[in-house]
């Protein structure tokens, strides 16, 4: 994975050349998302700690706290976490590896269908665990059998 190639093409500075075209691309394009994202949600998630505060900002005392309250609040979001999340993994894949895109995927979860699907295979972890632990135990048993049985 250190130098990727596209279509077994042996040069592999058009397969960089692209992907970094592509991700310069998804990076404008999850900045305006984000942008928008946080104008529209932000008002709605820190007004209460604003309204009618206009004399509060000239005191200095009272206006960090509510300052860094609201940044707290506001990274206490899921969905502004998620989309910074999302621009962070695009910031990574520009500038440390490629690899790093693959968190952009995580967007196929915002489906409901496959929420579910998800959720299916997390919510009986303990029950798919131990059904896991007694096939390596079976598979154990099995290969001890075969050992004694058929080695000449």
């Amino acid at each position: 994975m250190n130098k990727p190639r596209l279509f077994d093409n042996p040069d592999n500075t058009s397969t960089m050349s692209l992907i970094n075209l592509l991700g310069s691309i998804s990076a404008v394009l999850i900045s305006f998302v984000v942008l928008f994202f946080f104008l529209k949600r932000a008002p709605m998630v820190i007004g209460s700690i604003w309204r009618g505060q206009a004399a509060s900002h000239r005191n200095l005392v009272f206006f960090i706290p509510k300052v860094l309250y609201s940044v707290y609040l506001l990274f206490s979001d899921g969905d502004i976490l998620y989309y910074f999340m999302q621009l962070f993994c695009v910031i990574l894949g520009l500038f440390a590896h490629p690899f790093f895109y693959a968190g952009l995927l995580t967007d196929i979860l915002r489906f409901k269908i496959l929420y579910n699907v998800v959720r299916a295979i997390y919510e009986p972890r303990i029950e798919m665990g131990l059904s896991f632990l007694l096939f390596v135990i079976l598979q154990y048993y099995f290969t001890i059998f075969t050992y004694l049985v058929l080695y000449d």
